[in-house]
């Protein structure tokens, strides 16, 4: 005996169960057979798979997303922190050169690596610094002997 079990709550919570075989549920949606009825059965129940992959994929999605968008802000704050640290580097060099011309004014000394438009103070030069190093080693130690000089 097939068929489907229907439960309702009444007014102090009584389940009443009511049995619904093939045949009375052939005449409720005006089936002509039974085949029909398997029929809307398999497409019902393909349609409520269907429905509920598509709520699983969405909610799958909505995930990957999610992780997406971490990793994006991952790296987004990786790469500010990155530009942070070159600005620093920059502001650095460019500190540094400043010095290093207050110091070349003061003593007149020439440094060999030093360009002229880094001599003059001209921002928009490559003020990388590495090559000019050992000379201003050179520079700074031949002034150890001297006096101190102070750099405002």
């Amino acid at each position: 005996m097939t068929g489907i079990f229907w439960k309702s709550g009444g007014k102090e919570g009584v389940t009443n169960s009511l049995h619904l075989g093939a045949e009375e549920l052939m005449k409720i949606l005006k089936f002509s057979d039974i085949d029909t009825l398997h029929y809307e059965v398999r497409y019902l129940s393909r349609y409520i798979d269907e429905e509920y992959l598509f709520k699983k994929s969405a909610a799958f999605k909505i995930i990957v997303e999610d992780h997406i968008q971490e990793a994006r802000n991952h790296i987004y704050d990786v790469e500010v922190k990155a530009l942070e640290a070159d600005c620093m580097e920059e502001g650095f060099i460019r500190g540094f050169m400043k010095g290093v011309r207050a110091v070349q004014r003061k003593t007149g000394a020439e440094i060999d690596g030093l360009t002229p438009s880094q001599a003059s103070g001209d921002p928009s030069s490559d003020s990388g610094g590495e090559e000019i190093e050992s000379e201003l080693q050179k520079a700074f130690s031949l002034e150890e002997d001297e006096d101190d000089i102070d750099i405002l």
